[in-house]
């Protein structure tokens, strides 16, 4: 029932996305890359909800019994939860603050992306650690290879590949401190 709804609404184009990507992150301070992965990942970049999870917007903030990043995000923007499940712009700008306030004071001192994964799990808005780490992985291999889709309205995403990302070095500083070993 929501979709329908959703689906009939304007919706803003790619390049409007695009821009709404760039001014969240320059506003938050935060990668647009990772921006991108995120809406790319959870809807191409479709405005639209809920989903199975209650995840709402093209970065899928959720409001569920295990997380409320929807409102979290309101919140940090000082707007109303249903501004984001409607507005494109103001979801990003969501995605961006919380993807800032999760990242902390550190991230002032972040150069390379991979140093935001932490926050990046954290965003993801999933019930357990595992699940968390997979979806951040999907969000990164998705910078790391790059991407070309087409939306719902026959547009293109592309976005750039960074082969650069590496994250089997995270991967294994965490293997050596698990209880484990």
């Amino acid at each position: 029932r929501y979709w329908r709804e959703y689906l009939r609404r304007p919706h803003p184009t790619v390049e409007t996305i695009q821009r709404f990507l760039v001014k969240a992150a320059q506003e938050f301070g935060v990668p647009v890359e990772i921006l991108q992965a995120i809406g790319q990942v959870e809807n191409n970049w479709t405005q639209i909800g809920p989903s199975i999870d209650q995840g709402w917007g093209i970065m899928h903030l959720v409001q569920n019994n295990y997380a409320d990043t929807l409102t979290e995000a309101a919140n940090l923007l000082g707007v109303s939860a249903q501004l984001l499940r409607d507005d494109a712009r103001q979801n990003i700008r969501g995605g961006a603050a919380l993807l800032a306030n999760y990242a902390g004071g550190p991230r002032n001192s972040f150069t390379q992306l991979e140093e935001w994964f932490e926050a990046v799990k954290q965003l993801s808005g999933l019930i357990d650690d595992e699940l968390r780490e997979m979806q951040a992985k999907r969000y990164y291999e998705v910078m790391k290879t790059g991407v070309v889709s087409s939306t719902l309205w026959g547009e293109t995403i592309r976005l750039e590949a960074h082969p650069e990302i590496n994250l089997s070095s995270r991967s294994i500083r965490r293997n050596i401190r698990s209880a484990d070993y």
